[in-house]
């Protein structure tokens, strides 16, 4: 039993609880992928459902247009080619309709993939804008780049270690007998003691070694990519949610604008 390998034990220890903490972080992440994708996949059946709505509403404008057409066409007021020209514009719309329906199909069987849940029951979780240091703080992935360099460094100095002095007990019991006719031999005793062992010679060592080193520096630069990427993500969503307030302020004046033009 080893009991000292120049740190090795430590390090294999502080590994092994590194590499636990990584694997339940990237169970966290993947749960967090998944209701993602399943919140994505709703919105996008709901976005559907009013394009559908939206368009059947112009299918029926245009239906009343072909109408209103045909009434002037009858009267002399136009020409064939204005009746022709609404016709058409109704086609489209109804291609363009079903386009849609089809896109709204395939959406829902991605839907179901995800979830057993009908997704007009679900009511989806309201979100908040919170902070960049508190997002950064809290960002899964981060903590997920981070658990990943503390455990290649154990890795890293576990490997150091293994071309390190190592000293451990060792202990045994030899128990022997023998008989021949009338002769019986017993031979029986105990061996116990220490032990101080180091690898005198690997030609990997120092390639081993670097390898190791160079995986710990890489997960250092991977780490700053991360918190870069996390930040702009953050700072793009601010600026997503700002120009959408402002396109929704601008809808509901189109609204008042409507509204007075139907009145």
């Amino acid at each position: 039993q080893p009991i000292f390998k120049s740190g090795g034990i430590y390090y294999s220890i502080a590994y092994s609880g590194a590499n636990r903490e990584f694997m339940r972080l990237s169970t966290k992440l993947n749960e967090q992928t998944l209701i993602k994708n399943v919140i994505s996949a709703w919105l996008l059946m709901k976005k559907y459902d009013l394009q559908i709505e939206k368009q059947k509403y112009l299918l029926e404008n245009a239906k009343i247009d072909v109408i209103r057409k045909k009434e002037q066409y009858d009267s002399g007021f136009l020409d064939s080619s204005f009746l022709d020209s609404a016709i058409l514009d109704k086609s489209r719309l109804e291609i363009a309709l079903v386009d849609l329906e089809s896109l709204r199909y395939s959406q829902l069987m991605k839907f179901k993939s995800l979830s057993d849940l009908d997704y007009k029951s679900i009511t989806p979780p309201k979100f908040s804008m919170v902070e960049k240091s508190v997002y950064l703080d809290k960002s899964l992935a981060i903590k997920s780049r981070d658990l990943e360099g503390k455990r290649l460094d154990y890795l890293k100095k576990m490997t150091v270690s293994n071309y390190l002095p190592t000293v451990s007990l060792f202990g045994g019991y030899y128990d022997k007998r023998d008989e021949w006719g009338n002769l019986r031999v017993d031979d029986s005793y105990n061996q116990f003691g220490v032990r101080v062992s180091m690898p005198l010679l690997d030609v990997n060592r120092g390639r081993t070694i670097e390898l190791r080193q160079l995986d710990f520096l890489k997960s250092i630069l991977e780490l700053e990519d991360t918190k870069k990427e996390e930040e702009n993500l953050y700072d793009d969503a601010v600026k997503k949610v700002e120009l959408l307030q402002k396109k929704i302020e601008l809808v509901k004046k189109n609204e008042k604008l409507y509204n007075s033009l139907l009145n």
